[in-house]
């Protein structure tokens, strides 16, 4: 299987109109304004070397760790998020609240149970880019804290099956390395029957204080 980078040049605007454009010889895709690129995608050589999922943990053992998870204290900054959004209600978002294992500390997990609305239309699986979705977050919190807080930057994901609504995934972030304001993660999707459905690694940036 093949992948797809993403890398976000600046913030998306909202509510503006926005180019998409596609490079006939290379593939890459450019989302941008007249000011400039706002995101590329690129195609990952599909010779090179998949990536290694992370090892797996139980639903119940993915639950459990929830309970830990950071952003539910009062200094979260992305309570309205999509993904990790703690102000979403069921079918608004995905609410993914992935906390640190006990024994693994630059590990998180959590499950997600799809929602019926994220069915893409036709077919009875999730639609991917929910999947995308769900593979963000996880990474980013494996580094957030009170004092600390980052921004995606990039973002390599390879989607190998769709899962289903109304079953539940296990979702698990780890941290791989920091180099300055960079932060390294990677994030495996497993589905109800414990297969590797995606993995993604991701760059994350802290913001200048």
């Amino acid at each position: 299987a093949s992948g797809v980078t993403v890398t976000l040049r600046r913030a998306v605007p909202l509510d503006r109109a926005l180019a998409l454009t596609r490079d006939a010889g290379t593939g890459v895709l450019t989302l941008h304004q007249d000011d400039g690129p706002i995101a590329e995608a690129v195609p990952v050589d599909a010779e090179l070397p998949l990536p290694a999922p992370i090892d797996p943990v139980t639903p119940a053992e993915a639950s459990e760790a929830s309970r830990s998870f950071a952003g539910f204290a009062a200094w979260n900054p992305y309570t309205e998020c999509f993904v990790c959004g703690t102000g979403r209600a069921e079918g608004d978002g995905l609410r993914l609240f992935p906390g640190l294992l006990a024994d693994r500390p630059d590990t998180n997990a959590c499950v997600w149970t799809p929602h019926a609305s994220l069915v893409a239309p036709g077919t009875e699986q999730i639609a991917p880019e929910f999947v995308w979705a769900a593979l963000d977050c996880p990474g980013g919190w494996t580094g957030m804290d009170r004092d600390t807080a980052v921004l995606l930057g990039r973002m390599t994901a390879y989607v190998y099956a769709l899962p289903y609504p109304n079953e539940p995934c296990v979702v698990l972030g780890r941290r791989l390395g920091r180099d300055g304001r960079k932060l390294y993660t990677a994030t495996t999707l497993y589905d109800a029957e414990g297969r590797v459905a995606a993995h993604a690694e991701q760059v994350w940036i802290a913001p200048r204080t």
